[in-house]
């Protein structure tokens, strides 16, 4: 069977079809029996995500109010061939979101309006098979001008906040955007008393090297996919670290008394409401730091469970080597990315609350004050000058 023919078979991998599929030279229509024609376009493997794809959805596709006729991105991937399951996490408006194994909850919700000023392009992440044919990035043939949403032609530009959620001084940055819901059911298998997964012991050095049976490959590739679904996820988990620690700078720089002039401008209802923003801001920093320990020191941490994750793969996944308890081995890969899955999801919706109910919160409540300060300097400007004359 050719590439082509594995292409459209549809009784093949679904990685491998996606795999096998060739880049995009033009914007591709994304047709579906319940949506008016020309309302989303995909563009595969661009330079931009090399192991994904791009999504668009025109404009006209958000102006009806019913959430029925609105495109969700579970539909849009099956528009395009691509099984949830195989996806890694989309990032849409700036925010990131795993898919978990195609069981988040936000693949069924309808696709959120671009804001002003973000990347209106959705940004897919696609898991590859362990071997699958390499194609060259896409390159737009001279004087293409291929029909694409809103006239836009050539390559899909990379979002610009495409590695991590919030981006400083990007416009989108001061921009809502629609985080993971909190008290998301995320099937996490349970740790007993804080206890670390079982996992099963290595051999030792002079082990001898057997080959997996072949009624296992499948099951091995299954468990290479959640280890790199957990590498991918562990790159934006780094980042997040950082901006959970730079949001905390600023939180605890807004932690303040009302300065003199503060206080004697301000209303009984405004000192209420700045006492209320510092409790959300001490409550935001505690989430923030609780994420960031979690991170540093919890299971996914090399202080927890993730250095015998990483030797397992490399000495016994990778080369395809038998070893006793392989099914325990499974399970604990399959548990780690559910683990990783959820502290993502927890860091993210920090973030996001921390920027929205604490940092913006607080600098509305202080861009108040600051006004009515100037308003008295004026008046009082405005009599001294009444007086001189």
């Amino acid at each position: 069977m050719n590439q082509a023919e594995v292409a459209r078979d549809p009784g093949a991998d679904p990685r491998e079809r996606f795999a096998r599929r060739p880049p995009s030279q033009a914007w591709e229509a994304i047709a579906a029996a319940d949506r008016p024609p020309n309302t989303a376009w995909a563009w595969f493997k661009p330079p931009a995500v090399p192991h994904g794809l791009i999504l668009r959805v025109s404009p006209e596709a958000f102006q009806s109010a019913a959430p029925a006729t609105q495109w969700t991105m579970r539909q849009l991937l099956l528009a395009v061939d691509i099984d949830p399951a195989c996806v890694i996490m989309w990032r849409v408006n700036g925010a990131a979101f795993p898919a978990a194994g195609g069981t988040n909850p936000l693949l069924d919700l309808p696709v959120p309006a671009p804001v002003l000023g973000a990347d209106p392009n959705i940004a897919v992440s696609v898991a590859m098979p362990a071997m699958h044919t390499v194609f060259p990035p896409s390159v737009p043939a001279p004087g293409m001008t291929p029909a694409a949403p809103n006239g836009f032609n050539g390559l899909p530009a990379a979002a610009p906040g495409l590695p991590g959620i919030f981006v400083p001084g990007h416009p989108m940055a001061a921009m809502p955007v629609i985080p993971a819901p909190l008290g998301i059911p995320i099937a996490v298998p349970p740790v007993p008393n804080g206890a670390p997964v079982t996992v099963p012991k290595l051999g030792g050095k002079h082990e001898p090297v057997i080959p997996a049976p072949a009624h296992l490959m499948e099951a091995y590739e299954h468990v290479e996919q959640d280890w790199r679904a957990c590498q991918e996820a562990e790159k934006d988990l780094a980042r997040l670290r950082q901006q959970c620690l730079d949001m905390m700078g600023r939180l605890k720089t807004l932690n303040r008394d009302l300065t003199g002039p503060e206080r004697l401008h301000s209303t009984n209802q405004e000192k209420k409401d700045w006492t209320n923003a510092r409790r959300m801001l001490r409550d935001c920093t505690n989430r923030l730091w609780k994420s960031v320990k979690a991170h540093d020191i919890g299971y996914t941490s090399s202080a927890g469970q993730r250095r015998w994750f990483e030797e397992t793969y490399d000495k016994y996944i990778a080369p395809r080597r038998h070893f006793e308890g392989f099914q325990d081995a499974d399970r604990a890969f399959g548990s780690y990315r559910k683990i990783v899955t959820t502290l993502h999801i927890e860091m993210s919706n920090g973030l996001s609350i921390a920027q929205l109910d604490g940092e913006r919160r607080a600098q509305q409540i202080l861009a108040r004050i600051a006004e009515k300060i100037r308003e008295a300097g004026n008046r009082k400007n405005f009599l001294g000058v009444m007086l001189d004359s």
